[in-house]
């Protein structure tokens, strides 16, 4: 008995290995019981072969007809066995759905994305309105409230102040940056105390309270306090803005 515990281990190990075993790695036939054949019966149904209510680990009679259909409209020997050829090109079929899925739901997003240019338009529509410290009700700004009241027009809420805003965000480098990308700027080199909106060009729009309004200044020239920038909103660049970036 003492030599018996450790056959009967590895026996039901060695099962265990079977029965985690990948799609194609055993041929299934009609009339076996296998975890694998939940997973046939599945990928059948995704292609439109497997009609029934419930998946199960029996290859019965559904099963085979949907093997033998699948095998028939994709010239392969018509057996209703499950081997490593008809199970390729099960997994040939499924790739392809999922590439065009994929490609149709990129399709759809791109779709969605509002261009850059009307966003730049937008944003551009509030040169000129006053600099107020803790302003952003449309009429008058400070630097953080013109950010926040911009986004928000797009559905996306951000935090209020521009040192909250440089903590969120997918950071963006500087030779990467797109419109709409928020950009922040410290004067001493630590503190984040101003943000502005890139609208390419290299300028941006922003409130400032040395102008006293909304402006557009030459990214450049604020090399020095420039501390990195941040993607709150994906735009569709195909359309890119054709004016001159002046005030």
């Amino acid at each position: 008995m003492k030599k018996l515990i450790p056959i009967v281990t590895l026996f039901a190990f060695c099962l265990g290995m079977v029965a985690y075993a990948d799609l194609g790695d055993i041929t299934l036939r009609p009339g076996m019981t296998h975890p694998d054949i939940t997973e046939l019966q599945q990928k059948l149904d995704m292609l439109g072969y497997f009609d029934y209510h419930k998946y199960t680990d029996y290859y019965g009679d559904i099963t085979e007809a949907a093997v033998r259909k699948f095998q028939e409209d994709n010239g392969l020997k018509v057996d209703g066995i499950a081997g490593s050829q008809t199970i390729n090109y099960i997994e040939t079929r499924i790739r392809q759905i999922q590439y065009i899925k994929e490609k149709e739901e990129e399709e759809e997003k791109n779709t969605n994305l509002i261009s850059s240019r009307a966003f730049v338009d937008f944003t551009r529509s509030f040169l000129g309105k006053p600099y107020v410290y803790g302003a952003s009700s449309g009429q008058a700004f400070d630097c953080s409230g013109l950010t926040t009241y911009i986004m928000k027009n797009y559905g996306i809420n951000l935090d209020r102040t521009a040192s909250q805003q440089f903590k969120k965000g997918t950071p963006v480098a500087k030779e990467d940056l797109k419109p709409g990308d928020l950009v922040f700027f410290s004067s001493n080199g630590k503190n984040i105390g101003h943000v502005g909106i890139y609208i390419g060009n290299d300028k941006f729009i922003h409130a400032s309270s040395v102008k006293k309004k909304v402006v557009i200044s030459d990214l450049s020239t604020y090399t020095e306090k420039y501390q990195g920038a941040r993607r709150y909103i994906e735009l569709d660049h195909k359309e890119s803005y054709e004016g001159e970036n002046k005030e």
